[in-house]
């Protein structure tokens, strides 16, 4: 295969660029008009289901390589751009409209502001940002468990002079990562208010903390993690889910921002003035075509949000874990992705997790913005499943190294169309089933595909 072209983003991932020629010509090359899989060209393994191919989205990734680097698949017609927005949409006029709406959304809030003012802005958030390593800032978010890389990775500081002097400073941008605002943290609670923002009458325009996870969201087709406070959202960053913005706020001016995303979970604050936040931005997003999931309050363990959740569990609530493990967080280190895998872990002997291996599904509660007692199904995680598949694995009679090669490749075929967690479930209740019935050849090749799967 040719050298790839790469460029390292400003997130710090590493995005190498190839055509669907190059990547259908990789060696165990297997796939569909919409996902493939193929043996890794950045490690040169021999595994053929390690490198997961989403045609539809146009991006690439490794299992084993886990989140250091993506594969974008370049296309000189930029017929891949609307699948990369929006999924399945047909290619067609009306489509070309819709995404040049959301490249126009995405701007709207910048129009306002003078060049002048971006650049000062931008030159005090990086003062800030370099002041923080030795502030009482860098205490404080410690204690409320921000290591000093991830408040560095987020761009925190710490701000000695003008309006927001003394509080630990948030960098506020739109969906591309240009800055339009900041916001201050007071490091006591005495301190009246605790959050201040840089103000409007002076030009500026409160926008979203972590913005540019937006665009991220809608080219890999994640879940994007919407939060109130700005320590909320850079506690799921430390613990592992970086997809994830803050409103810095109950409300938000421009909910066009969130067009072209797939999936949202909203998981505002826990009292009365987040939940009434929540209807709004929950009609505001469906309207705008966003699948959207809500936090069951009662996953907080009456926390009043994430960021008091994470300074007590050092974890996330399962079930935003269960709902965002996919290709970006799969492989995340253990010293950075310990708060994912935790939780998950800690939950195996518990009847989630027993009815998640089993393909039952388990709820996220309100199936609409105005509440009600409806209970709405939700995904399960496929570690359990999984999981599941390794102890069956390992109980069978016959091993995968005994299996008939034509078996095990059609096993791994068969994975590719297990990547949506209910036709996976699905497939492991149907093999519970008729275990029994099956040879041991047939039953190991089943509980492989579901061990590759993702």
């Amino acid at each position: 295969m040719a050298t790839m072209r790469e460029h390292r983003a400003k997130s710090g991932r590493l995005i190498y660029y190839a055509t669907r020629h190059e990547l259908e010509t990789l060696p165990g090359y297997r796939g569909t008009d919409q996902k493939g899989r193929a043996c890794c060209p950045i490690h040169a393994g021999d595994n053929p289901t390690a490198l997961s191919i989403d045609w539809r989205t146009g991006w690439a990734s490794c299992w084993s390589c886990g989140d250091a680097w993506s594969i974008r698949v370049e296309d000189p017609s930029e017929a891949n751009l609307q699948h990369h927005l929006y999924g399945n949409a047909s290619r067609s006029v009306r489509n070309d409209h819709l995404r040049d709406s959301v490249i126009k959304n995405d701007s709207q809030s910048m129009n306002s502001i003078p060049g002048a003012l971006l650049d000062s802005l931008a030159r005090a958030i990086m003062t800030a940002a370099e002041r923080l390593m030795a502030s009482p800032g860098a205490t404080y978010l410690e204690q409320r468990g921000i290591p000093l890389e991830i408040a560095q990775r987020l761009r925190l500081g710490w701000s000695m002079t003008g309006p927001l002097a003394g509080r630990v400073i948030f960098p506020l941008c739109n969906p591309y990562g240009t800055p339009t605002s900041a916001i201050g943290r007071a490091i006591t609670d005495q301190v009246r208010p605790k959050y201040k923002a840089l103000g409007k009458d002076d030009g500026y325009v409160k926008t979203l903390f972590n913005g540019g996870a937006i665009v991220q969201a809608r080219h890999t087709g994640h879940p994007l993690v919407i939060v109130e406070g700005p320590m909320d959202a850079a506690a799921c960053v430390a613990a592992g889910v970086p997809l994830v913005v803050a409103l810095c706020g109950a409300a938000y001016a421009y909910p066009d921002h969130f067009s072209g995303l797939q999936t949202v979970i909203l998981a505002l604050d826990a009292d009365e003035t987040g939940q009434d936040a929540r209807r709004t931005l929950w009609l505001e997003l469906v309207a705008r075509g966003v699948e959207v999931l809500p936090l069951p309050t009662a996953a907080l363990d009456e926390c009043k949000d994430l960021g008091e959740y994470w300074q007590r569990h050092r974890a996330l609530p399962v079930q935003i874990a269960a709902r965002v493990m996919g290709p970006h967080l799969r492989n995340v280190p253990k010293e950075n992705g310990a708060a994912l895998h935790e939780p998950i872990q800690k939950q195996a002997g518990t009847p989630i997790a027993i009815a998640n291996a089993h393909g039952v599904d388990h709820p996220m509660e309100t199936a609409t913005p105005y509440g009600g007692c409806v209970i709405v199904p939700r995904c399960e995680t496929f570690v359990a499943l999984q999981q599941q598949a390794t102890e069956a694995l390992q109980s069978l009679s016959i091993s995968l190294d005994d299996l008939d090669s034509e078996l095990k490749a059609d096993a791994e075929w068969t994975a590719l169309e297990l990547s949506n967690i209910h036709e996976l479930g699905a497939f492991v209740k149907d093999l519970l089933s008729n275990e029994h019935t099956l040879s041991p050849e047939d039953c190991c090749a089943a509980w492989y595909a579901v061990s590759c799967a993702r």
